[in-house]
């Protein structure tokens, strides 16, 4: 009796604890629906955000491939309405060439002569310009332009004048022989320069070149050719400072730390002062920038000639521009001289005089103009085969350089 009444509590025991056992399966069968549902309710909203993310993308890829489309035809449109502007590197190469010539020549020598003297040699290139006009160009010139030129000259001789008498006679009868030979390369340095002015106004004019595709182009090569000059900073020429190849690396660091402002060199007797200098450089280069466009407009609507002269009446203004402190910083000066007055006035009046009447190109039958070019033709026969042979290996250098690129792609 004993063990059924045991067997009986154990089957009992099986069966409650079985029953237990369903229910605890059916309470996590009810909570993982329970779950389930709330997991699909909060699904739902992110089923929603991720159809309108699709439908952005769609929409931006369409208005990307719009975009596209219609940049592919306007480029081609583009190039069917600038091909008159369309002109091989070379002529950018030559303008490149002597605008950097023509700062070489002119920064090794510039520390070397007096201010005053400096400034009167580089503007010679007013006679260079004129005869460079003449020759290549076949401008003529009247009265009113010579009139104008003379009185330009004028200008500039009596705004020096002060400088001028300020100087000691006896450093310029006590001049060594390498202060002729700086004079002389910083003569030379307006050859280049009024070269340049008057291929420009050719290339300008008669080529029909935009403005701003010579502007870029020629300061592109410029940079390639300042690299290649820069070796100058390295050559010890007598009387000047050289740098090692060693100095190179803090030579280029210190100079892009001050172009941001921070000061490298703190202590000694003539410690840096970078801290405005962000804001004058970027001034200078607007300035600058400015400068140079509007003189390759001059190029093309008025001459080279017009506007080298145009150009020299900065020296007295530039005297007024002293006067005021938020341009000329520590170069302030405190007045204006009598000299600076007289002297922008002429200036002014020369350039008006000279602006008066355009200058005009000798007609074929110009006797001149005719030994000119009798002169060219017989230099173009020597010439011109010797050009030919350099264009045909740059070509192929070219050629070269297109096949191995195509090959890397």
């Amino acid at each position: 009796m004993a063990q059924e009444e045991t067997a009986l509590l154990a089957k009992d025991f099986s069966i409650n604890t079985s029953i237990q056992d369903d229910d605890n399966i059916d309470n996590q069968d009810n909570m993982q629906t329970s779950s389930d549902e709330a997991q699909k309710d909060v699904n739902l909203p992110s089923k929603k955000s991720k159809w309108w993310r699709f439908l952005i993308v769609y929409a931006l890829t369409c208005i990307m491939v719009i975009a596209r489309s219609c940049d592919t035809v306007l480029y081609v449109r583009l190039t069917y309405e600038i091909q008159n502007y369309i002109t091989s590197q070379i002529k950018y190469v030559i303008m490149a060439f002597l605008d950097n010539a023509t700062n070489t020549l002119q920064t090794i020598p510039a520390a070397y002569v007096s201010g005053s003297l400096n400034t009167m040699l580089s503007q010679s290139v007013i006679l260079i310009n004129i005869i460079m006009s003449f020759t290549f160009l076949h401008t003529r010139y009247n009265t009113f332009h010579f009139s104008g030129v003379l009185l330009v000259l004028c200008g500039l001789i009596i705004n020096l004048y002060p400088v001028f008498a300020q100087e000691d006679a006896s450093s310029i009868a006590s001049s060594s022989s390498m202060d002729w030979l700086w004079i002389l390369l910083l003569f030379c340095s307006n050859i280049p320069q009024a070269a340049s002015n008057v291929y420009k106004e050719k290339c300008l004019k008669k080529e029909k070149l935009d403005v701003w595709l010579v502007n870029y182009w020629v300061s592109v090569w410029q940079v390639l050719f300042g690299i290649i000059t820069s070796v100058f900073v390295f050559v010890p020429i007598p009387q000047t400072v050289s740098i090692s190849w060693s100095d190179l690396n803090t030579y280029i660091w210190n100079g892009i730390k001050c172009s941001v402002g921070i000061n490298s060199i703190v202590g000694g007797s003539s410690p840096d002062r970078c801290e405005s200098f962000p804001l004058v450089f970027w001034a200078d280069i607007f300035f600058n920038f400015t400068y140079a466009t509007l003189e390759l407009y001059v190029f093309q609507y008025g001459s080279s000639t017009l506007a080298v002269i145009a150009a020299v009446s900065r020296l007295a203004l530039s005297n007024l521009f002293f006067l005021l402190k938020f341009i000329a910083g520590e170069a302030l000066e405190s007045q204006l001289s009598m000299f600076d007055v007289v002297s922008l006035v002429i200036l002014v009046i020369g350039i008006v005089i000279y602006s008066v009447t355009e200058e005009k190109e000798a007609n074929e039958n110009d006797r001149i103009r005719k030994f000119q070019d009798s002169v060219s033709l017989s230099i173009s026969t020597v010439v011109k085969p010797k050009m030919e042979i350099i264009k045909r290996v740059l070509n192929r250098f070219w050629t070269m350089y297109q096949k191995e690129t195509s090959t890397v792609e």
